[in-house]
């Protein structure tokens, strides 16, 4: 199951890059989409599992929410049973404004918070992790674009695919 490890990697790396440091809003609260667990970045680096009975909503914590869809893409190379393979994960960065309850000031504090997401993740990029048995060489985001920046928005949220690539020598 290649596609859960890659969402299991990027909660991990999240919570080991994020740098809290680096932006104004408050540490999110990671979500596994695949079971429903619930993280908090420790002061580590770790992630502690909140458990799956909290059900965290915007309006409580800044939230980022990994998913492993699109589901994998495989192309035959050359004339061996070789791949060309191509996983990615969905990552979801939410939070509300302060004026709703939530942690965030305005737009450009959430931009922060993406942006620090991203950052922890694609720090990794060029580390040709191997997840789940297959080492990529290539993580890249699919849609990198900028959050909406809506002054009078009480809810944010921005969506982002991670692509992973990879060739894979079967036997």
């Amino acid at each position: 199951m290649t596609s859960y490890a890659i969402a299991e990697w990027t909660l991990d790396t999240v919570a080991a890059n994020y740098t809290p440091e680096n932006t104004p809003a408050a540490t999110p609260v990671l979500v596994d989409d695949e079971d429903g667990t619930v993280y908090r970045i420790t002061d580590a680096g770790g992630l502690e599992d909140l458990g799956r009975r909290y059900e965290p909503d915007p309006e409580e914590a800044n939230l980022v929410t990994v998913d492993s869809s699109p589901d994998r893409q495989e192309e035959p190379i050359g004339t061996e049973y070789d791949l060309k393979v191509d996983d990615a994960v969905n990552v979801t960065v939410e939070g509300a404004h302060a004026d709703a309850g939530g942690e965030l000031s305005g737009p450009s504090e959430f931009e922060s918070l993406y942006e620090e997401v991203r950052r922890a993740i694609l720090v990794e990029r060029t580390s040709y992790p191997t997840i789940g048995g297959t080492v990529y060489y290539a993580i890249v985001p699919s849609n990198p674009g900028r959050p909406p920046a809506d002054e009078q928005s009480n809810y944010f949220a921005y969506e982002v695919d991670f692509g992973f690539s990879a060739y894979e020598g079967l036997p």
